[in-house]
């Protein structure tokens, strides 16, 4: 049954959440370490699960991905009420700058009477759930069940954070920047598989990307600690 299958994803989600927990905040062991120690790890246990495609997702699941609003499909709209949830989160409650301060500064968020360990704990387990939620959304999408579709997402995600934080408020991660970078590279892959290229140049493309992404980035904070 497909509610149970999501259950599931959910649960290990929060599995996942729990030990990447107890590895970066009470072991203290960098968190893109883990990261990207965990994706591996849980990439080859997919593959040893199963090893290509399988077809047969639930007909409601593929319905509901693949649904559209004005012509759009609903991931777009997923993306937008994520982008302003984290917007709105950021810019207007305590938790939102407490994080904020927290990965700007952990140690003097800490001695500002920030509860530090709390907030990123808090937002381990956030970005695990969505993590999951944008995975169930992309099986009932592609309407198939593929351990190879996660690790595309890898480079894409670091350049757009990145890239990102080089507009709207240049110097700083913020939601609405991360919207922008994530139309722009999408825009820029889509446009040369049109002109016919494919295969490599998603690779080319997005490594491109997020080393111009860095560049800008650290250029951007540069000049704002220069000021």
């Amino acid at each position: 049954p497909i509610l149970l299958a999501i259950l599931l994803a959910i649960g290990f989600a929060l599995l996942v959440a729990t030990c990447h927990s107890l590895l970066i905040v009470k072991l203290g062991i960098s968190s893109i370490v883990v990261t990207l120690g965990s994706a591996t790890l849980l990439s080859g246990i997919a593959f040893a699960i199963q090893n290509r495609a399988i077809p047969g997702i639930s007909d409601n699941l593929v319905a509901v991905s693949r649904t559209k609003l004005l012509g759009i499909q609903a991931y777009f709209w997923w993306g937008l009420l994520l982008t302003i949830v984290v917007w709105y989160l950021f810019e207007y409650t305590p938790f939102g700058r407490y994080l904020f301060f927290t990965g700007a500064s952990r140690e003097i968020a800490r001695l500002s009477g920030v509860n530090t360990n709390r907030i990123r704990v808090v937002s381990l387990f956030a970005g695990t759930l969505i993590a999951a939620w944008a995975g169930i959304l992309s099986a009932g999408l592609l309407g198939t069940s593929d351990p190879r579709v996660g690790a595309a997402f890898l480079l894409p995600m670091f350049a757009s954070a990145f890239l990102g934080s080089t507009v709207v408020k240049p110097g700083r991660f913020n939601a609405w920047g991360t919207f922008i970078a994530v139309y722009f590279l999408i825009t820029g892959i889509t446009g040369l598989q049109l002109l016919g290229f494919s295969g490599w140049i998603e690779e080319v493309f997005y490594g491109s990307a997020l080393i111009i992404a860095v560049t800008l980035a650290r250029l951007v904070g540069a000049r704002q600690v220069g000021e």
